[in-house]
């Protein structure tokens, strides 16, 4: 057998023979490897090396988990760089989304600024068009009521109209038979006022009638008096609690103003004296009459002091014992002194004389 030999390196123990065989082989790398080897050496078999169990296997999977944690670790540095990414990006955009709505609010901002200085100016229209519409409401309520007071009142004379004194005059009649107070209407009329428009003009005319409606009014003053002016030159008043000698008086010494008055004209020149004719109507609280009967007897009391020749006042009662009377005559107009008639003797003895002396 061949001599053994133990390495130094590993401890295992190999044939003399190859051990300087494998260190000529080393120290000659080129040599060819039939001329190193013999056949003794072919022939032989090569002893087995021995190792510690379990050696190889825990170097491979100390390789392995080296290798794991390094795909690991790769992984992960690249899960972070992509979360880097991930967190720079949305932080990009939030920077971006910040910026914006710092943009947006101040956009807001200006829009609200807009708005408010729109909203003042609006406002301050609408105020502005409100104290418009305000002063014209009240110029129009101005207007309308004194259109209700022209549509009223007598635009000549500045009377009470017509329409406005049969109001009046029904209310005051239910007033009456309420509280049983008289109620007196009076009538005038000037005596042949178109006569005194064709001698002095319609101008003229228009004075007179407003100087009629002014004393009408200075005497009947009362504050429940009313004065009217129903058309053309006739008048009517209104005299509540009023009876009838009162109305009377009243009515004659409106008649005896007139007859006495010279009218003043602007020009200076005064106008002869007018006559007016009158006629009264005395309601009684035990009558029950209607405006329109009571309008009807007034006027024709005015008829008949009209068809008597003027100047004249009639009057007429509505209850009591002389209700639905004709109206009668109430003026006291002075009377003409009648001439002085000579005495029967006398106008025979004349008669004798001129009868002799047409004899001689």
């Amino acid at each position: 057998m061949a001599e053994q030999t133990r390495s130094e390196t590993n401890g295992i123990d190999l044939p003399a023979t190859v051990v300087g065989e494998e260190e000529d082989a080393a120290r000659d790398p080129f040599a060819a490897a039939g001329d190193a080897v013999g056949p003794e050496l072919i022939q032989a078999p090569l002893p087995a090396t021995t190792e510690a169990p379990g050696s190889g296997l825990t170097f491979d999977l100390l390789v392995a988990v080296v290798l794991l944690q390094l795909i690991l670790l790769a992984l992960a540095a690249f899960r972070i760089i992509r979360l880097r990414e991930q967190l720079r990006a949305d932080r990009d955009a939030t920077i971006s989304a910040r910026s914006e709505a710092r943009q947006v609010r101040g956009q807001m901002a200006g829009l609200r600024v807009a708005a408010t200085k729109v909203l003042h100016h609006r406002t301050d229209d609408l105020q502005q068009q409100n104290q418009l519409l305000s002063k014209q409401r009240d110029e129009l309520e101005q207007i309308n009521a004194r259109l209700r007071e022209l549509v009223k009142n007598d635009p000549l004379t500045g009377l009470v109209n017509g329409a406005r004194f049969t109001e009046q005059l029904e209310a005051e009649l239910r007033r009456c038979l309420r509280i049983g107070k008289p109620l007196t209407v009076l009538i005038c009329d000037i005596d042949n006022f178109r006569g005194f428009n064709a001698s002095f003009g319609e101008e003229r005319g228009d004075l007179l009638l407003q100087s009629l409606g002014s004393q009408l009014e200075s005497l009947f003053r009362r504050g429940g008096d009313t004065v009217a002016r129903l058309g053309s030159d006739r008048f009517s008043v209104l005299a509540p609690d009023t009876d009838y000698r009162a109305a009377v008086g009243y009515a004659e010494r409106f008649r005896q103003h007139v007859e006495q008055w010279p009218i003043p004209v602007e020009d200076g020149e005064d106008i002869p004296p007018v006559t007016v004719s009158l006629g009264i109507t005395v309601v009684g609280p035990e009558s029950a009459e209607e405006t329109r009967s009571v309008l009807e007897r007034a006027a024709l009391a005015l008829s008949m002091a009209k068809k008597k020749g003027g100047n004249r006042v009639f009057g007429d009662r509505l209850g009591g014992s002389k209700s639905k009377r004709r109206p009668v005559e109430v003026s006291r107009k002075k009377k003409k002194p009648k001439p002085k008639s000579t005495p029967r003797g006398g106008e025979t003895g004349s008669s004798d004389k001129s009868a002799s002396g047409g004899g001689a």
